[in-house]
């Protein structure tokens, strides 16, 4: 017997577990969006078509909220946030720079020491 069309984009069986599907619900999610989900492995699956309108939601989303949060920032303040990222690299850079150097010391205390025990029983 041929499976309908329909049922083929309704899944109601998990492909992997075999547990029953159920239809995901989320207000944050268009209604024309079908996605399904297993509470045995929490697989998700889309038909084609809702993930198509997934991605383009998604693609719209980021765009609608990086605009709005570029235009809703005061200058001053976007300012700021350059100032902060800029001085967080430069404290990374000098942390880093301190690693180095207090690595190199104990490299150096641990030549010394080995210097120290080697003079040691050179002179006896």
């Amino acid at each position: 017997m041929k499976k309908s069309i329909k049922s083929l984009c309704q899944p109601s069986i998990c492909p992997n577990d075999k547990s029953p599907l159920m239809l995901l619900k989320d207000p944050l999610i268009p209604k024309d969006i079908v996605i399904y989900y297993c509470e045995q492995c929490f697989g998700m699956w889309l038909p084609l078509d809702s993930l198509r309108k997934y991605k383009a939601y998604q693609r719209s989303r980021k765009e609608s909220f990086n605009k709005e949060s570029r235009e809703n920032l005061p200058k001053e303040l976007e300012e700021k946030i350059d100032l902060l990222l800029k001085k967080g690299e430069e404290d990374l850079k000098k942390q880093n720079e301190f690693e180095l150097d207090y690595k190199m010391s104990q490299f150096v205390s641990v030549v010394l020491l080995i210097l120290k025990i080697l003079s040691y029983f050179i002179k006896r």
